[in-house]
Parts: C-alpha cells; structure tokens; sequence
C-alpha cells in the first residue's frame, strides 16, 4: 500500500498474540492521507488472498496475489481479465536487486531508502 499511497499512519491494529508466541491472525488499518488501507494476515486460516484497490471510477482485483497474476480490471463498469506472468514469488525484486549490483548502483530507483524506513516505521508501531 505505500508503494501504492505513498507513506501511510497506523490507525489500528487487532491480533490474537499471546505473551508467549507470536500472533496467527491480525488486522492493520492504516490512513494514508485520508484514504484507508486495510491489510489482513493470518498464518494459521487459508482463505482469499485477493489483492483489490478501488477507486471512484473502478476496481483492480488481482486474485491470489501472492503467487498469481490473474486478475480483473474495471473503469467506468467495463470489465477486463488480466493476466501477467509470475515466475516465482520474489522473482522481480531478486532480479531488480542483481541488476543494481551488476551496475553498480547502490540505491534502488523503485525502492528508496526512505520508501524502506517508512514500512519498518511502521513494522516497529505493529
């Protein structure tokens, strides 16, 4: 969602950790300038794992976000499939991490030192 939104703020948080283990299931709401994100995890239910981003004029649905790129895409009530090839889970940022070594560069265009504090900002909130 930052990558998305830019910097967001955590408004809540629900989990079931205990004192002694870490928590299964939880809940984060988090404002990014007046628009809402809400994120749930779980490591113990199965369930949907759809990605959706909606706005005024439609929705971007990725379904089974982690591991396909199977999707649907609607403006204005017009409806489209989409489809785009997933190599693997962490493909992308693997390959788009040994390109900037290859070349030398040591921060990354796409994901900035800053784009990575705000999230473990946030990480260390939660």
């Amino acid at each position: 969602m930052n990558f998305l939104l830019g910097p967001g703020e955590l408004v809540s948080l629900e989990s079931d950790r205990t004192a002694v283990k870490a928590e299964s299931n939880g809940e984060l709401l988090l404002d990014y300038q007046g628009i809402t994100g809400k994120a749930r995890v779980s490591n113990s239910q199965d369930g949907e794992q759809v990605l959706v981003v909606k706005g005024s004029r439609g929705l971007i649905q990725v379904n089974d976000f982690w591991k396909s790129g199977d999707g649907l895409l609607e403006t204005d009530g017009v409806y489209s499939d989409m489809h785009e090839e997933l190599i693997s889970d962490f493909y992308y940022e693997l390959k788009h991490f040994a390109d900037l070594v290859d070349n030398g560069i040591l921060s990354s265009p796409i994901m900035s030192e800053k784009a990575s504090l705000d999230i473990i900002r946030i990480t260390e909130r939660v």
